[in-house]
């Protein structure tokens, strides 16, 4: 039976080939760290007023359908076009913006600690009364994202 040596002999090189590249630790010793000296940081930025935004607390992030980021702060919202921050008025709320979530129809909602949940329809900031519809909506923005009322 020839094919037995042979298929021992393979096996045996493929043992030696997978153990040269991988790095044997014994047993009760702690592992070696990862070397990540050669990799760079991650690139961040960090914004303030020279880019648009106040100096107070921003609490939140958001995405409108668009793609824009929009960011909550302690007195009203912002939105950034990827080079500048712009402040937007929300008529009626001027409190801490505590969340933004996005819902399924792609509308921005935007809750405010005093004034309750704002909505950004793609073109403008609104407090809605909670008619029929807009109660629905809000039931399944509640149950599907990270917003708590």
């Amino acid at each position: 039976m020839l094919l037995k040596p042979d298929l021992h002999l393979v096996v045996a090189s493929l043992a030696l080939i997978l153990a040269r590249g991988v790095p044997v630790q014994a047993e009760g010793t702690a592992p070696t760290p990862l070397d990540v000296a050669d990799q760079s940081p991650p690139p961040f930025s960090v914004y303030g007023s020279q880019d648009g935004l106040s100096d107070e607390i921003w609490s939140t992030i958001g995405f409108d359908r668009d793609g824009f980021v929009w960011a909550g702060s302690a007195s009203g919202v912002a939105r950034f076009d990827g080079y500048r921050w712009t402040p937007e008025t929300v008529p009626g709320a001027r409190s801490l913006v505590r969340d933004m979530q996005r819902d399924a129809d792609g509308m921005l909602w935007a809750l405010f600690e005093r004034e309750g949940l704002a909505r950004y329809d793609g073109r403008s900031w609104t407090l809605p009364g909670l008619e029929c519809g807009d109660y629905q909506n809000l039931l399944k923005l509640v149950d599907t994202s990270r917003i708590q009322v």
